[in-house]
This record gives C-alpha cells, sequence and structure tokens, in this order.
C-alpha cells in the first residue's frame, strides 16, 4: 500500500537521572495529532514536553508516560514512530549514550477494547534488541477518522544504577509521522483501526 506521508514532529525524550527536582506531571489531553485542517503531526495540548515524568529519576523508578495519539481528519491515519539520536556534542552524546543504556524502555499502545500490544521492549536508546528496534519506523497502527489510541512509554531505572550517573541526562529523539491510505485503496487499515 502507498500512503500519502504527512509531516512528522519530532519529541525529544530527556531522562534526567538521580535529579533533586521533579518534573510536573505529563497533563491530560496531551499528545501526538494529526489535523486534517493544516495537514501536519503536531503535539498537542500545553506542555510542548511529552515526557515530562521522565525527569528526576532515582535508582529503582519505574515512571509511565500516557501519549494520546489522535487522529483529527475525516481519513483513517497509520502512525509511525522512529527513535533518532540527538544532536549533542561528542562528550554529551557519549554520556548519554551510557545513560540510556542502562534503563529499560517498554512502549506499548493500548487498543479500545483494554488489549495492551507491546512495540518495544529492550534498551532506552531503542537500539536493535532480539531483532527489534526503533531506529527503524514502528507502526503503531492505524486510527480511524476521529479516532484516538494511547501510546504508553514505561521506563525503568535500575536498583544498582551507580553515582557515575549522578546529575547525568539523556537524550534522544522520537519521530512522530503519520500516513493516509490512498483514495480507493480500501482504507490501508493492517490491522484493525483504533477508534
Amino acid at each position: 500500500m502507498r500512503g500519502r506521508l504527512k509531516n512528522g514532529i519530532i519529541s525529544t525524550l530527556v531522562i534526567g537521572t538521580l535529579l533533586l527536582a521533579n518534573t510536573a506531571a505529563f497533563a491530560a489531553g496531551e499528545g501526538v495529532a494529526y489535523r486534517g485542517d493544516t495537514k501536519k503531526v503536531e503535539i498537542q495540548g500545553t506542555n510542548n514536553d511529552l515526557f515530562g515524568s521522565m525527569k528526576g529519576l532515582m535508582p529503582g523508578d519505574v515512571k509511565t508516560q500516557v501519549v494520546q495519539i489522535n487522529n483529527n481528519s475525516s481519513e483513517t491515519a497509520t502512525f509511525y514512530l522512529l527513535a533518532k539520536d540527538a544532536l549533542l556534542g561528542e562528550e554529551a552524546k557519549e554520556k548519554s549514550d551510557a545513560l540510556l543504556q542502562q534503563l529499560q524502555l517498554k512502549v506499548s499502545i493500548t487498543l479500545p477494547d483494554s488489549q495492551e500490544i507491546i512495540l518495544y521492549q529492550g534498551t532506552a536508546d531503542g537500539k536493535d534488541v532480539n531483532g527489534k528496534s526503533m531506529r527503524e519506523p514502528i507502526a503503531l497502527g492505524s486510527v480511524k477518522a476521529n479516532g484516538q489510541a494511547t501510546l504508553q512509554a514505561q521506563l525503568v531505572v535500575p536498583e544498582g544504577l551507580g553515582n557515575d550517573f549522578q546529575n547525568a541526562m539523556g537524550y534522544i529523539d522520537w519521530v512522530f509521522y503519520c500516513e493516509l491510505a490512498d483514495p480507493g485503496s480500501g482504507g490501508g487499515d493492517p490491522g484493525g483501526g483504533y477508534d
């Protein structure tokens, strides 16, 4: 199926460990949306940080971030997620990579029937683990016109994470984009659409 590719957005997943300050939790109603009127994928809500709860982490913490995936158009849209290295200087990148390789990440999507589908489970850098990688686009699924799905990112900080990572920050860019089915192609709904 060939789709019409739409503009994507990049949200940087910033993970801070062993910090004293906590960031406010993710506000309800925020997420990623394809807007049919502007033909763009955008971050929705008042806070442009989709991962506000992933800062101020301590060893043993388990944090879950919820991101609503919304299709605000009259067409079915298939959403994708891709992880890319954030643009950092060499030293900052080495420190970020070292931290991200210590943390465990599970990315899943919840269907309207409350079924959870695990899309990725491995190190937070998103690199290949058991044949799955966030470095290649991951299909989040098709969202029907004016429908939504719920993406969840769960981050686990190992209990034994040492002082080497005190005040460390991990950065990775998450790129969200979508494709619309070609008119007359039968909808392009490979796995069932989410309402």
